[in-house]
């Protein structure tokens, strides 16, 4: 199973009562297709010395399937050159979802998904019984039988957007509140805005007291309820940034996304343990595409 990126990755672009008149991207054809390249680095240290990091990358291929009134159809799924073994490895794509500026991805291709879902058990030789689990392999994984959770998946990878201009009030999941956009770079050819924006630090208490509960069960100790794990950092104090930059091309297209989350928590005893996650999505069109 392909590991989902965090719910830090995903960003909500909220508009003003200008959008209307600011310049738009051009209009989606069916046919255009792009390599979605995702990379993930993440850097940990402590007041006791101690360092760790990590680093994922992954690409997957975004399609226009059609162009509606009601938004555009797009096909996520893997690369051309993905094996048949590969493919059989992992149910998600290809995912249809439709898309539309404002509004939540709609899923479109529930019933496949769910055909595939039981194949992928049978080929990983799992029961039903596993769906839901968390297992570690060499890497943690959840057994995720969930045709709706394709949806977290590709959110993390889309990153389109519109009605990109300086001034337009933007804000991260996880950042505690909307900014103003700066535009920080311009040529004809490209433009550069950047968001800084405080963490939440709720938000980040909730993702950790999660991830509390999920060692629990795969390590094997006696069950961790959520509140019981949230409970223990709710005294917690937490700080830190988000700091996105997006990249428009000459049409207004967003290319590029790199977003660098900064989190310091302190503990009750007084150490200290600092974050940093640097997620960087690339966005290019598939030469031979139509658009």
């Amino acid at each position: 199973m392909m590991k989902f990126p965090s719910a830090l990755v995903a960003s909500t672009l909220v508009l003003s009562a200008c959008a209307s008149i600011e310049p738009q991207p051009p209009a989606d054809q069916a046919g255009d297709a792009y390599e979605l390249r995702f990379e993930r680095i993440t850097e940990s240290s402590g007041s006791d010395s101690s360092r760790g990091s990590s680093q994922s990358r992954s690409t997957i291929v975004e399609r226009v399937i059609a162009v509606r009134e009601d938004g555009v159809e797009l096909e996520f799924d893997f690369p051309a050159e993905t094996s048949a073994e590969d493919r059989a490895r992992n149910w998600q794509l290809p995912a249809r979802v439709r898309w539309s500026p404002g509004r939540p991805l709609e899923l479109l291709n529930v019933a496949e998904l769910e055909s595939r879902i039981q194949e992928w058990l049978k080929f990983a030789e799992l029961p039903e019984e596993a769906c839901g689990r968390w297992y570690f392999t060499w890497n943690a994984f959840k057994v995720e039988c969930d045709p709706y959770s394709v949806l977290e998946l590709v959110e993390a990878y889309n990153i389109r957007r519109d009605g990109m201009w300086e001034g337009a009030a933007f804000r991260d999941v996880g950042a505690l509140e909307a900014v103003p956009l700066q535009s920080v770079s311009r040529s004809p050819d490209r433009e550069v805005f950047v968001a800084e924006m405080a963490v939440d630090p709720e938000f980040v208490r909730r993702e950790r007291a999660e991830g509390d509960v999920v060692v629990a069960e795969i390590v094997g100790d006696e069950p961790l309820d959520f509140e019981t794990a949230l409970q223990t950092w709710t005294d917690r104090p937490v700080s830190g940034t988000i700091r996105t930059e997006i990249e428009t091309n000459a049409e207004g297209r967003v290319v590029k996304r790199t977003q660098v989350v900064d989190v310091d928590v302190t503990f009750e005893d007084g150490s200290t343990d600092n974050e940093t996650t640097t997620t960087t999505i690339k966005r290019t069109r598939i030469a031979g595409s139509e658009g």
